[in-house]
């Protein structure tokens, strides 16, 4: 007997593809960003979403704390704006 987990993946990809879309154009249109910068800020979001579900539950808490502070230290050293 065969799955449907290519389906979830295509259903889970859409609805990722979607979210991502979305961001964009708010960043875009109500944030009057670039469509450049309005990507940027979507996939910031994605990323964050993404840790934050991975964080949730894991084990290694403190090796991700880590590699998070070790990127902030680089993003602020190439002076980009970081929440710290």
């Amino acid at each position: 007997m065969g799955t449907n987990s290519g389906a979830d993946e295509a259903t889970q990809y859409a609805a990722l593809s979607y979210e991502f879309e979305e961001q964009a154009a708010i960043a875009e249109y109500d944030g009057q960003q670039t469509p450049q910068q309005a990507q940027r800020i979507a996939y910031l979001d994605a990323f964050i979403s993404l840790l934050y579900a991975l964080v949730k539950d894991d084990p290694h808490q403190d090796w991700l704390a880590q590699k998070i502070q070790i990127a902030l230290a680089s993003l602020e050293e190439q002076n980009f704006p970081t929440l710290n």
